[in-house]
């Protein structure tokens, strides 16, 4: 339940979307593998009801790590909604003997518009598997999570059929992008096709509260509100094509109106929102068509993350770069500043850094040595640390057990989760 999360609006960024609510939410899902650990463990820590941390239903606010107990383990891949979230586990060949699927999807949190694609729209406090016709004998390959919808990328197993995009939750704003037959129909609670992308391999995906977006072979498309550069105010219930020359894309990444999108050769466009500089052009017009995003001569980046109002870039040379809304420590400074060109985050400088995460409100960075730092909106305890605050200047995680490091992240509106090699 929203109420039990909400802040003052002074907390809330002020694009043309979050003006109509006091609620902050974002949220472009994180999506990630941790594929080289035997026996990696999944924990969370941050506020939610409604099962948002997984831990089941009496834990609302959990400030420091705590063990998500999965009835299997493998490679996990991870993505993150607003309030809900999934866990996919990579099963063992001897786990995956007799099975439909070779991988077992586990769902939790919000799912009062059947986002977790159970077939019903009873919030899950805990993992549960999700058990659908839509996934036997193929295999997930990409997965998002927004507001109070999925989608999800798959090719066959074995190879025999086409690529399919599958979608479910929330379909209010045309964001599941199921067409003409779905138009009234305001949510669908179990894996559906988007029949218009099928046959598409899919690179990239990506989600905001109303919107989707896409990266195929072909091109960017996008569905919902919000995202569609040129449409940004309209429903659209079927995949539009994204104006404007992009590139191969290989990375999305969502906010609340804005989309961030990386290339195969390093480079970044960005195009939506930009009330807070988010799209890092160096000042605050939105932006109608996707813009490509300079940093210094010859800087390539590698990965990219978005919140609601701001964007975090990590370059091939494992240099960290923020633009957008600096409040509540984001920007790694106590003021209250926006920040339209990206600027260097330089207590990285020192760090070899390989991967990064954000939040509505707050940001995650991993190094190579596992080490796992947090920063920005923290009240929610977000951050992991017993003290629930804002933090300007990045921290360190500590273990939740000795001897053992972080391997990857994800981070939704007021939770984080990651994976403990």
């Amino acid at each position: 339940m929203l109420s039990l999360i909400q802040r003052s609006s002074s907390r809330v960024c002020t694009s043309r979307v979050a003006s109509r609510s006091r609620h902050r939410r974002s949220i472009s899902s994180a999506a990630v593998f941790n594929q080289s650990e035997s026996n990696p463990e999944v924990f969370i820590w941050g506020r939610g009801d409604r099962g948002a941390l997984g831990l089941g239903p009496d834990v609302i606010v959990q400030p420091t790590p705590a063990r998500l107990s999965l009835p299997e383990s493998g490679a996990v891949q991870l993505a993150t909604g607003m309030n809900h979230a999934f866990v996919v586990v990579e099963r063992q060949p001897a786990q995956a003997l007799g099975q439909a699927q070779a991988q077992a999807v586990f769902a939790f949190g919000l799912n009062d518009d059947g986002q977790l694609g159970l077939g019903d729209t009873t919030s899950r406090f805990t993992p549960q598997r999700v058990n659908s016709a839509a996934l036997d004998g193929r295999r997930l390959v990409r997965l998002a999570a927004g507001g109070h919808h999925t989608l999800l990328a798959t090719t066959a197993a074995d190879g025999s059929t086409e690529p399919r995009v599958l979608a479910f939750g929330r379909n209010e704003h045309g964001q599941l992008g199921l067409g003409e037959p779905f138009r009234d129909q305001p949510a669908v609670s179990s894996p559906t096709e988007i029949r218009s992308l099928r046959g598409e391999r899919v690179a990239a995906l990506a989600c905001s509260e109303d919107g989707s977006v896409v990266a195929t072979e072909r091109g960017v498309v996008a569905f919902g509100r919000g995202l569609c550069p040129d449409r940004a105010d309209d429903a659209l219930n079927e995949p539009r094509p994204v104006p404007g020359p992009v590139g191969r894309v290989t990375s999305l990444a969502a906010g609340w109106g804005h989309v961030v999108a990386l290339t195969a050769d390093g480079l970044v466009w960005s195009w939506g929102s930009n009330v807070h500089g988010q799209c890092g052009h160096g000042d605050k017009e939105r932006y109608s068509s996707p813009r490509q995003l300079r940093l210094q001569a010859d800087v390539q980046v590698a990965a990219i993350a978005a919140g609601s109002c701001h964007t975090l870039l990590l370059t091939r040379n494992h240099q960290v770069y923020f633009c957008g809304s600096g409040h509540d420590g984001k920007g790694c400074v106590d003021e209250r500043l926006d920040f339209p060109q990206p600027r260097r985050l330089s207590f990285f400088d020192d760090k070899r850094v390989v991967q990064i995460a954000s939040g509505s409100d707050h940001l995650a960075v991993l190094t190579d040595d596992g080490s796992l730092y947090m920063w920005g909106y923290g009240q929610h305890a977000t951050l992991g640390f017993p003290e629930l605050k804002t933090l300007s200047t990045p921290r360190a995680v500590p273990s939740p057990e000795r001897g053992r490091r972080f391997s990857v992240a994800a981070c939704s509106m007021d939770t984080t989760i990651a994976v403990l090699a």
